[in-house]
């Protein structure tokens, strides 16, 4: 199982694999302390230059990279983990952050539609959310929606399926949103079982990993 948080200002976060963050709420402190426990940060810069973003993780013994420019999307963001970055910086990153943290973690290629349909679901979900949440997500797609233990707010099944309505279409994927299946399994937890998604539209976009000062162009 892979856990994906999501911070958002709270006084702390989950035991996670991988973090979603603004840089604006995120302290040096917490910084060091996910370099320390070896979570991997996706960074959205929010209106600081991302290359600064990164040489400030440098600065403190972070592997660090960015994308040049435009929105965050899921296979630069896995490239740069799958290449040992401890933080990914560009824009904001929380719907795709399930998406490219199975895409390194569970190595999906672009054929397994449900599997990339389950974590746009998920990140949909985070991304909507005003509180910190954990997607516990697994490799077939599924995943388990949660918070930290003491974060403010609830986990409940209506407010979950209330963000999943109507098509999402990402690089990656196409979902029908209201066919995903959403359960309360537990107190502050939420199941998510995926439709099988479909192949978007052919598209020739690319956009430019740097690191350590040398650019990478990745497919989106």
């Amino acid at each position: 199982m892979l856990r994906i948080g999501c911070f958002k200002g709270w006084a702390g976060f989950a035991s996670v694999d991988v973090l979603a963050a603004e840089w604006s709420v995120l302290s040096m402190e917490l910084l060091a302390a996910c370099l320390a426990a070896r979570v991997r940060l996706l960074v959205d810069a929010a209106g600081t230059p991302r290359a600064r973003c990164a040489e400030t993780v440098k600065r403190i013994g972070g592997r660090a990279a960015y994308v040049s420019d435009g929105p965050a999307r899921a296979r630069p963001l896995a490239e740069a983990l799958t290449r040992r970055m401890d933080v990914v910086v560009t824009g904001p990153v929380e719907e795709a952050a399930p998406a490219a943290a199975g895409i390194w973690h569970y190595g999906w290629r672009p054929g397994r539609l449900q599997e990339l349909a389950g974590a746009a679901a998920a990140g949909l979900v985070l991304a909507e959310s005003p509180t910190p949440l954990v997607v516990e997500l697994l490799r077939d797609g599924t995943s388990t929606i949660s918070k930290p233990d003491d974060a403010p707010g609830e986990v409940r099944a209506e407010e979950v399926r209330a963000c999943l309505t109507g098509t999402f279409t990402t690089p990656d994927i196409v979902v029908d949103l209201a066919a995903v299946r959403v359960s309360q399994t537990g107190h502050d937890r939420v199941r998510l079982e995926p439709p099988t998604g479909r192949r978007p539209p052919p598209r020739e976009q690319r956009q430019m990993l740097i690191i350590d000062g040398a650019a990478y162009e990745v497919r989106v």
